[in-house]
């Protein structure tokens, strides 16, 4: 960064780090480019943050340095740190969607809550795994039993998908996906018609798979590179929507480690899911 005359006032993201404060103490101090050396969680967080701020008030730029770096690469930033740094100064301000993920809960429970996302929200078994499974992707090993543990006991949900407030589709499930970003998970491309910045969001819905069915997707991926499954059950072609809800036994997950519904202990939680365009603006490559 010195290379490129950028002054900078480093953030360390540490226990008790509070983006939304910092975002507001830097904008007090006139500070208008917000840049992210992280992965997909910590340009979420940051994301979800600046997500209403006006966009000649404050601009995102990306570094990416973590482990999948999906967001970078739906917006064809280089994976060279020198060259994502270049892109600071040499690169175009592009708007880019952001996802709303409300969930409607008890007033003893906060009531509703809603959650912006950039990558991607889900429900069912991911969710209820991620924490574990993050943390085995980060070398804590000992969390293996909880993922485990996670695995066999979690049951399939009826699951209510709701498209574009009038296309009803209810099934049992796993999981339901839904993306924001062209690449999800190992770098899986959705579909060739995704988009970052369309206002359109998109609805993968894994129906009736066993766990292992569900996990061979999980490490083979799924999108235009895969061959489309015979299997009756499987409804994980994309399709692109505005608006989604869902009613489902399994809480919910939004990009940035967030969780946006209950654990499958507590009552099911109706989600709605919209797309707010322009909502952070990342650099990009020309």
């Amino acid at each position: 960064m010195q290379v490129w005359k950028l002054m900078r006032e480093v953030s360390l993201v540490e226990a008790g780090w509070d983006p939304p404060q910092m975002i507001r103490d830097a904008l007090a101090d006139g500070i208008r480019t917000f840049v992210v050396c992280g992965g997909d969680g910590t340009i979420s967080a940051v994301a979800a943050a600046l997500a209403g701020i006006p966009s000649n008030r404050a601009a995102l730029g990306v570094i990416p340095s973590g482990t999948q770096n999906n967001i970078a690469l739906s917006l064809d930033i280089p994976m060279d740190i020198p060259a994502a740094i270049a892109l600071l100064r040499t690169g175009r301000r592009v708007k880019m969607d952001i996802g709303m993920a409300t969930c409607s809960g008890s007033l003893a429970n906060g009531g509703e809550i809603t959650t912006p996302f950039l990558e991607l929200c889900s429900v069912g078994l991911i969710s209820s795994l991620f924490p574990s499974a993050d943390d085995l992707q980060h070398g804590n090993l000992a969390r293996a039993g909880d993922f485990l543990a996670t695995l066999v006991k979690s049951p399939p949900a009826e699951i209510t998908l709701v498209l574009n407030n009038k296309e009803e589709i209810r099934d049992l499930g796993h999981v339901v996906l839904v993306c924001n970003v062209p690449y999800i998970g190992r770098n899986y491309r959705i579909s060739a018609n995704s988009s970052y910045n369309d206002g359109l969001l998109d609805v993968l819905f894994f129906a009736d798979l066993t766990k292992l069915e569900l996990l061979n997707y999980v490490f083979q991926g799924v999108g235009i590179d895969m061959p489309e499954d015979p299997h009756p059950a499987l409804s994980c072609a994309p399709d692109r929507y505005r608006h989604s809800a869902f009613n489902a036994g399994h809480g919910g997950w939004a990009s940035g480690g967030r969780r946006t519904g209950a654990d499958r202990s507590a009552a099911p939680c109706a989600d709605r899911l919209g797309r707010r365009a322009g909502a952070a603006r990342p650099q990009r490559a020309s």
